[in-house]
């Protein structure tokens, strides 16, 4: 995987409930082990002071925050962190508090409702925006401020850091964190915990979310939930803001033939650092995938530059793909006989809507009992520009009068 190096250390600011150990597990694919700092007990003031001295473009700090030290990495690294919806995020601490046994609120959250432990632990309803203040206060007296007077300060800090998003788009925010901030390609994101996967019916789900939502008319937790709400506004229209500027630069780029590296791909190659790529044809899946860009509206054909050999498998086939929206949308389809297949460059033509996001291109190998496959790479040539549909006018014949208006 080519990656160019950060000018600036990465920090990632890390909210508990807000499927950052995932994106931690991901970006660290993208830092040598010897450029990770991450520490179980959290980011404190010892930890920053052992860790900065060592810190020098292309490293990775992630962690939880202790007081004040989220201000002070933020002088040296260019920050980056993930908010939730505080519905989910709250419903997330209820459900972890009430089946974590060693959890300090464990009685009280496996005893009560979501609504009566909300009420008896307040600070849940607004953690995200505590956590952050509580991480960029700089001094004593700045943490002891109302929460309503420091919200106006994290809500500032979200503005001044190099990227916050959102957990609801974390396949988009893990791909911009890969390419803009630290410049490779978007590595796959980990299998999130998931309230569902540890045991939680939807059931009690729904009905604590229904909770939260009727918490809202409670005259005693109405305004920090509103304060929660507002930081997370903040941060999902920084997030917004942020990709239009950077759909907006690729979007104008001139429209000519570009060739995509295998380097710039993911998949399960022998060599990620050769110029070619060589996967095993075993066992079934996708053995190329990415490289998650963006491109201008129009008509293309991907030519998947690629050779197999030492093939063997009668039902043995390739399958390129054209998608978007990580796979949830196929653009465009083609399916090779494995056995026919000799060196060369196969065609796929597809085509490019408005924001239809972040395009990848796939090859997946199914029914080969042996043999490789060799990738170059994909070079994409723009056919025409996009043009909307044109509505044809109705050439239907104006209608009869009415019989009964004679």
């Amino acid at each position: 995987m080519s990656v160019r190096t950060p000018a600036r250390p990465i920090f990632f600011l890390h909210i508990e409930k807000t499927g950052g150990t995932s994106l931690i597990r991901a970006l660290c694919d993208l830092f040598p082990p010897e450029r990770r700092f991450m520490n179980e007990t959290g980011v404190s003031s010892a930890y920053v002071e052992q860790v900065t001295a060592r810190l020098a473009p292309g490293s990775f700090v992630a962690g939880h925050t202790h007081r004040s030290c989220g201000a002070r990495l933020a002088l040296a690294t260019d920050v980056i962190t993930i908010l939730r919806r505080p519905r989910d995020q709250a419903v997330s601490h209820y459900f972890h508090a009430r089946f974590d046994r060693a959890h300090p609120h464990h009685a009280d959250a496996y005893g009560l409702s979501f609504t009566g432990f909300a009420l008896r632990h307040p600070h849940y309803l607004a953690f995200q925006t505590r956590a952050l203040a509580e991480a960029t206060a700089e001094c004593d007296a700045e943490a002891s401020q109302p929460l309503i007077v420091q919200a106006s300060r994290v809500r500032g800090f979200l503005r001044t850091i190099r990227f916050v998003g959102v957990f609801e788009e974390l396949n988009r925010c893990l791909a911009y964190v890969a390419q803009e901030v630290v410049g490779a390609p978007p590595p796959r994101l980990p299998h999130l915990n998931s309230a569902q996967s540890h045991g939680v019916p939807a059931e009690a789900l729904n009905q604590a979310r229904a909770e939260y939502e009727a918490l809202g008319a409670e005259s005693s937790v109405r305004d920090l939930m509103a304060l929660e709400a507002e930081t997370y506004e903040t941060a999902r229209s920084l997030m917004v803001e942020r990709m239009a500027q950077v759909r907006s630069r690729r979007l104008a780029a001139p429209r000519r033939d570009l060739r995509i590296p295998a380097q710039a791909f993911q998949g399960r190659p022998d060599d990620p650092q050769a110029a070619a790529w060589v996967c095993a044809l075993t066992p079934d899946g996708h053995l190329i995938y990415g490289p998650y860009e963006d491109f201008p509206p129009g008509r293309y054909q991907a030519r998947f530059q690629l050779t197999l050999s030492g093939v063997s498998g009668a039902a043995g086939r390739l399958t390129l793909e054209a998608a978007a929206h990580y796979g949830g949308a196929i653009l465009a389809q083609r399916k090779l006989s494995g056995l026919a297949l000799r060196m060369g460059d196969y065609g796929l033509d597809f085509t490019c809507e408005p924001d239809m996001g972040a395009l990848e291109f796939r090859i997946a190998a199914r029914g080969f009992t042996a043999g490789q496959l060799t990738f170059r790479g994909v070079e994409l040539r723009p056919r025409r520009a996009w043009r909307p549909p044109q509505i044809q006018p109705d050439r239907l014949s104006a209608p009869r009068p009415w019989a009964g208006a004679r």
